[in-house]
């Protein structure tokens, strides 16, 4: 019983759609309560389970004493759930959301980055401009489609419940704070690594080919950015609420945009990649704003 309540509690509490806070606000218990209770440090009183099992509308019998079925992910009497059907269709479609915009963004970098290895190699210029536009193509079907889809998604769902497990969660967050870290290192290891070419400056073509670098290695380290904050709404009630949108895409589209004004126009290609850290500072503001 030790092992198999904890994660019945787990299951059914998600399928009958609480959060933990959720719950313990219903039993008049603190949330740290009903989290030990599911990492099984501790069990309710038996009154607090008579209770609980009516909340979650479940026999004493099987929270206490039945395995779960499907590999202990869920009862067996939870498959055909509405709610968690609707959750794990919010979930699926946030990850090739996520994947979409990600890749549009890694798409736009890369096509910069190829752009400029291009007229390095003394190409045609109609040839830099073709390798442009096809990237620059490529990564706005995406963004297009990615947000129609999102559209329609929340048009047919204006209610979305959110079943995640809290360790999920917690699981994710760990993961996206390694993935921030390791990226804001690789972003300044880049300028770190700009900074000491540009003293090495050979002439035109040189500064040509650490742009090259620069926006290849950039792409690298802001996609799993993009990535992780796209992916962050599958856990955040804020973002997830009907008639918001995920706005990274069009800002890191904007900022691209300027990038190429700024070189093309104004020639100022050794200082016109700030566009993209104004771009990823807009994106965060955007995200907390929706928050309010």
């Amino acid at each position: 019983m030790q092992d198999i309540f904890p994660r019945n509690l787990s299951a059914f509490r998600r399928r009958a759609g609480y959060t933990q806070e959720g719950l313990a606000e219903a039993l008049g218990v603190s949330r740290q309560a009903v989290g030990k209770w599911e990492s099984g440090q501790a069990l309710p009183e038996a009154a607090t389970l008579l209770t609980l099992a009516d909340l979650l509308n479940c026999s004493l019998d099987a929270l206490m004493r039945e395995p779960l079925a499907e590999e202990g992910l869920l009862p067996a009497s939870s498959a055909e759930d509405p709610r968690q059907r609707t959750y794990d269709a919010y979930h699926a479609h946030v990850g090739t959301f996520a994947r979409s915009v990600a890749l549009g963004v890694f798409l736009l970098l890369m096509g910069i980055s190829l752009t400029a290895l291009t007229a390095a190699l003394a190409a045609a210029e109609a040839a830099s401009t073709v390798v442009f536009f096809l990237f620059l193509a490529a990564a706005v079907f995406l963004f297009i489609t990615a947000g129609m889809a999102d559209d329609d998604f929340r048009k047919n769902h204006p209610d979305i419940p959110l079943l995640f497990d809290r360790e999920e969660h917690l699981a994710f967050q760990r993961k996206s704070r390694t993935v921030v870290a390791l990226s804001v290192v690789g972003l300044l290891s880049d300028l770190a690594l700009c900074a000491v070419m540009a003293t090495l400056s050979g002439g035109e073509k040189w500064d040509m080919y650490m742009g090259v670098v620069f926006m290849a290695l950039m792409a690298l380290c802001v996609t799993p950015l993009v990535y992780r904050g796209c992916l962050s709404r599958r856990y955040e009630p804020e973002v997830c609420a009907p008639g918001t949108r995920d706005l990274s895409g069009p800002i890191m589209l904007l900022a691209a945009a300027g990038f190429l004004i700024w070189g093309l126009v104004w020639d100022g290609w050794q200082i016109c990649w700030v566009c993209f850290l104004i771009g990823a500072a807009l994106s965060a503001l955007a995200k907390q704003l929706q928050k309010r």
